[in-house]
Protein backbone atom coordinates (compact mmCIF):
# COMPACT_ATOMS: atom_id res chain seq x y z
CA UNK A 1 0.00 0.00 0.00
CA UNK A 2 1.13 3.56 -0.58
CA UNK A 3 0.64 6.59 1.69
CA UNK A 4 1.41 8.92 -1.19
CA UNK A 5 2.37 9.08 -4.85
CA UNK A 6 4.21 11.87 -6.65
CA UNK A 7 2.10 14.29 -4.62
CA UNK A 8 3.57 15.25 -1.26
CA UNK A 9 1.18 14.86 1.67
CA UNK A 10 1.68 16.71 4.97
CA UNK A 11 0.46 15.74 8.43
CA UNK A 12 0.89 17.20 11.93
CA UNK A 13 2.43 14.91 14.54
CA UNK A 14 3.26 15.44 18.22
CA UNK A 15 6.80 14.26 19.11
CA UNK A 16 7.24 12.97 15.57
CA UNK A 17 10.94 13.86 15.67
CA UNK A 18 11.46 11.26 18.42
CA UNK A 19 9.12 8.52 17.19
CA UNK A 20 10.31 5.30 15.62
CA UNK A 21 6.76 4.37 14.66
CA UNK A 22 3.89 6.61 13.59
CA UNK A 23 0.11 6.26 13.55
CA UNK A 24 -1.41 7.18 10.20
CA UNK A 25 -5.02 7.43 9.04
CA UNK A 26 -5.28 7.46 5.25
CA UNK A 27 -8.19 7.31 2.83
CA UNK A 28 -8.00 3.98 1.00
CA UNK A 29 -11.44 4.05 -0.63
CA UNK A 30 -12.15 7.46 -2.20
CA UNK A 31 -15.63 6.35 -3.29
CA UNK A 32 -16.77 5.61 0.26
CA UNK A 33 -18.83 8.31 2.06
CA UNK A 34 -17.68 10.38 5.02
CA UNK A 35 -15.77 8.35 7.60
CA UNK A 36 -15.94 5.09 5.67
CA UNK A 37 -13.02 4.18 3.45
CA UNK A 38 -10.30 5.23 5.91
CA UNK A 39 -7.63 2.78 7.05
CA UNK A 40 -5.29 2.96 10.05
CA UNK A 41 -1.61 2.13 9.60
CA UNK A 42 1.57 1.82 11.63
CA UNK A 43 4.32 3.74 9.82
CA UNK A 44 8.05 3.15 10.14
CA UNK A 45 9.25 6.75 10.56
CA UNK A 46 12.60 5.85 8.98
CA UNK A 47 10.88 4.82 5.71
CA UNK A 48 12.08 6.52 2.52
CA UNK A 49 9.93 9.55 1.78
CA UNK A 50 9.14 10.41 5.41
CA UNK A 51 10.36 13.93 6.20
CA UNK A 52 9.88 15.23 9.78
CA UNK A 53 10.22 18.98 10.34
CA UNK A 54 9.93 20.21 13.96
CA UNK A 55 7.95 23.43 14.49
CA UNK A 56 9.09 25.98 17.07
CA UNK A 57 6.11 26.82 19.27
CA UNK A 58 5.14 29.65 21.59
CA UNK A 59 6.58 27.57 24.45
CA UNK A 60 10.02 27.79 22.84
CA UNK A 61 10.09 24.02 22.32
CA UNK A 62 9.30 21.82 19.33
CA UNK A 63 6.73 19.27 20.49
CA UNK A 64 4.75 19.50 17.25
CA UNK A 65 6.00 18.65 13.78
CA UNK A 66 5.16 18.80 10.13
CA UNK A 67 5.53 15.30 8.70
CA UNK A 68 5.67 14.96 4.92
CA UNK A 69 4.95 11.70 3.11
CA UNK A 70 6.34 11.60 -0.39
CA UNK A 71 5.54 8.29 -2.12
CA UNK A 72 5.90 6.35 1.15
CA UNK A 73 5.25 2.60 0.90
CA UNK A 74 3.57 0.84 3.82
CA UNK A 75 3.40 -2.99 4.05
CA UNK A 76 -0.07 -4.49 4.19
CA UNK A 77 0.96 -6.16 7.46
CA UNK A 78 1.05 -2.68 9.06
CA UNK A 79 -2.72 -2.19 8.79
CA UNK A 80 -4.35 -1.72 12.20
CA UNK A 81 -7.76 -3.40 12.31
CA UNK A 82 -9.52 -3.91 8.99
CA UNK A 83 -8.99 -2.12 5.69
CA UNK A 84 -11.47 0.78 5.28
CA UNK A 85 -12.43 0.50 8.98
CA UNK A 86 -9.85 2.91 10.33
CA UNK A 87 -12.41 5.35 11.72
CA UNK A 88 -13.30 2.77 14.36
CA UNK A 89 -9.62 2.62 15.34
CA UNK A 90 -9.44 6.43 15.40
CA UNK A 91 -12.47 6.90 17.65
CA UNK A 92 -11.18 4.24 20.06
CA UNK A 93 -7.76 5.89 20.27
CA UNK A 94 -9.41 9.28 20.85
CA UNK A 95 -11.37 7.87 23.79
CA UNK A 96 -8.10 6.63 25.32
CA UNK A 97 -6.45 10.02 24.76
CA UNK A 98 -9.34 11.92 26.32
CA UNK A 99 -9.47 9.47 29.21
CA UNK A 100 -5.75 9.84 29.91
CA UNK A 101 -6.06 13.64 29.95
CA UNK A 102 -9.14 13.41 32.15
CA UNK A 103 -7.38 11.30 34.79
CA UNK A 104 -4.67 13.95 35.34
CA UNK A 105 -6.72 15.60 38.08
CA UNK A 106 -4.28 14.36 40.74
CA UNK A 107 -1.62 16.58 39.14
CA UNK A 108 -3.97 19.57 39.30
CA UNK A 109 -4.51 18.99 43.01
CA UNK A 110 -0.75 19.24 43.54
CA UNK A 111 -0.60 22.45 41.50
CA UNK A 112 -3.39 23.98 43.62
CA UNK A 113 -1.29 23.27 46.71
CA UNK A 114 1.69 24.91 44.98
CA UNK A 115 -0.47 27.96 44.24
CA UNK A 116 -1.52 28.16 47.89
CA UNK A 117 2.11 27.95 48.99
CA UNK A 118 3.09 30.67 46.52
CA UNK A 119 0.31 32.94 47.83
CA UNK A 120 1.88 32.71 51.31
CA UNK A 121 5.19 34.07 50.06
CA UNK A 122 3.98 36.72 47.58
CA UNK A 123 2.84 39.98 49.11
CA UNK A 124 0.05 42.42 48.35
CA UNK A 125 0.08 45.82 50.08
CA UNK A 126 2.70 44.55 52.48
CA UNK A 127 0.75 41.42 53.46
CA UNK A 128 0.87 37.80 52.19
CA UNK A 129 -1.45 37.41 49.20
CA UNK A 130 -3.21 34.58 51.05
CA UNK A 131 -4.58 37.20 53.44
CA UNK A 132 -6.71 38.60 50.60
CA UNK A 133 -10.29 37.29 50.67
CA UNK A 134 -10.54 37.08 46.88
CA UNK A 135 -7.32 35.05 46.67
CA UNK A 136 -8.51 32.60 49.31
CA UNK A 137 -11.87 32.16 47.61
CA UNK A 138 -10.25 31.54 44.23
CA UNK A 139 -7.90 28.94 45.71
CA UNK A 140 -10.91 27.25 47.30
CA UNK A 141 -12.81 27.27 44.01
CA UNK A 142 -9.86 25.84 42.10
CA UNK A 143 -9.29 23.17 44.74
CA UNK A 144 -12.95 22.12 44.51
CA UNK A 145 -12.73 21.94 40.70
CA UNK A 146 -9.44 19.99 40.83
CA UNK A 147 -10.91 17.58 43.38
CA UNK A 148 -14.00 17.06 41.21
CA UNK A 149 -11.76 16.47 38.17
CA UNK A 150 -9.73 13.87 40.04
CA UNK A 151 -12.81 12.06 41.35
CA UNK A 152 -14.52 12.14 37.95
CA UNK A 153 -11.45 10.51 36.40
CA UNK A 154 -11.51 7.76 39.03
CA UNK A 155 -15.26 7.28 38.58
CA UNK A 156 -14.83 6.94 34.83
CA UNK A 157 -12.09 4.34 35.29
CA UNK A 158 -14.39 2.28 37.50
CA UNK A 159 -17.19 2.55 34.93
CA UNK A 160 -14.84 1.44 32.17
CA UNK A 161 -13.69 -1.58 34.19
CA UNK A 162 -17.33 -2.40 34.96
CA UNK A 163 -18.35 -2.11 31.30
CA UNK A 164 -20.88 0.65 32.04
CA UNK A 165 -19.09 3.64 30.47
CA UNK A 166 -20.97 5.79 27.98
CA UNK A 167 -20.01 8.26 25.26
CA UNK A 168 -19.97 11.20 27.65
CA UNK A 169 -17.50 9.89 30.23
CA UNK A 170 -14.16 10.62 28.57
CA UNK A 171 -15.19 13.97 27.01
CA UNK A 172 -16.56 15.31 30.31
CA UNK A 173 -13.42 14.34 32.22
CA UNK A 174 -11.21 15.92 29.57
CA UNK A 175 -13.23 19.16 29.48
CA UNK A 176 -13.23 19.56 33.26
CA UNK A 177 -9.53 18.82 33.67
CA UNK A 178 -8.31 21.01 30.80
CA UNK A 179 -10.42 24.02 31.77
CA UNK A 180 -9.51 23.71 35.46
CA UNK A 181 -5.86 23.43 34.50
CA UNK A 182 -6.07 26.55 32.32
CA UNK A 183 -7.83 28.56 35.05
CA UNK A 184 -5.23 27.44 37.56
CA UNK A 185 -2.26 28.55 35.46
CA UNK A 186 -3.98 31.88 34.77
CA UNK A 187 -4.47 32.33 38.50
CA UNK A 188 -0.82 31.48 39.18
CA UNK A 189 0.36 34.17 36.78
CA UNK A 190 -2.13 36.71 38.14
CA UNK A 191 -0.72 36.14 41.64
CA UNK A 192 2.75 37.02 40.38
CA UNK A 193 1.68 40.37 38.96
CA UNK A 194 4.33 41.94 36.73
CA UNK A 195 6.76 39.11 37.62
CA UNK A 196 4.57 36.88 35.46
CA UNK A 197 6.28 38.47 32.44
CA UNK A 198 9.55 36.77 33.38
CA UNK A 199 10.44 33.55 31.57
CA UNK A 200 12.14 30.38 32.69
CA UNK A 201 15.59 31.61 31.61
CA UNK A 202 15.34 34.60 33.98
CA UNK A 203 16.94 33.91 37.39
CA UNK A 204 14.24 36.04 39.08
CA UNK A 205 11.37 33.94 37.68
CA UNK A 206 9.24 32.33 40.38
CA UNK A 207 9.56 28.52 40.51
CA UNK A 208 12.06 28.71 37.67
CA UNK A 209 9.38 29.95 35.27
CA UNK A 210 7.26 26.82 35.68
CA UNK A 211 3.99 28.76 35.82
CA UNK A 212 4.71 30.62 32.60
CA UNK A 213 5.55 27.40 30.78
CA UNK A 214 2.48 25.62 32.17
CA UNK A 215 0.24 28.50 31.08
CA UNK A 216 1.51 28.31 27.49
CA UNK A 217 0.77 24.58 27.38
CA UNK A 218 -2.58 24.81 29.16
CA UNK A 219 -4.53 26.27 26.23
CA UNK A 220 -3.31 23.41 24.03
CA UNK A 221 -4.91 20.87 26.38
CA UNK A 222 -8.34 22.40 25.72
CA UNK A 223 -7.81 21.44 22.05
CA UNK A 224 -5.82 18.19 22.25
CA UNK A 225 -7.91 15.05 21.94
CA UNK A 226 -10.73 17.07 20.43
CA UNK A 227 -11.54 20.72 21.07
CA UNK A 228 -13.75 21.20 24.12
CA UNK A 229 -16.47 22.79 21.97
CA UNK A 230 -16.60 19.61 19.86
CA UNK A 231 -16.62 17.42 22.97
CA UNK A 232 -19.61 19.30 24.38
CA UNK A 233 -21.50 18.45 21.20
CA UNK A 234 -20.53 14.79 21.62
CA UNK A 235 -21.86 14.80 25.19
CA UNK A 236 -25.10 16.46 24.10
CA UNK A 237 -25.76 14.30 21.06
CA UNK A 238 -24.33 10.90 21.97
CA UNK A 239 -24.65 10.77 25.76
CA UNK A 240 -27.82 12.80 26.27
CA UNK A 241 -29.52 12.06 22.96
CA UNK A 242 -30.21 15.72 22.18
CA UNK A 243 -30.95 16.78 18.58
CA UNK A 244 -27.88 17.10 16.39
CA UNK A 245 -26.59 20.57 15.70
CA UNK A 246 -27.80 21.79 12.28
CA UNK A 247 -25.18 21.25 9.59
CA UNK A 248 -24.23 23.85 7.02
CA UNK A 249 -25.35 23.43 3.43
Amino acid sequence: MSAGSSKRIARRTTNGQHAELGYLLARTNPAAPKHAGITAFVVDMTSPGVDVRPLREITGTSDFNEVFFDGVKIPAANVVGAVDRGWEVATTSLVHERSSVGTAGVVTLRVVRDAAAMSRTLRRRGRPALGNDAVRQEIGRLHAAARASFLLGQYNLSRALDGTADAGDAPLAKILYSETNLALTEFGLALQGTDSLLTEDDPEAIAGGWWQDAFLYARALTIAGGANEVLRNIVAERALGLPREPRGS
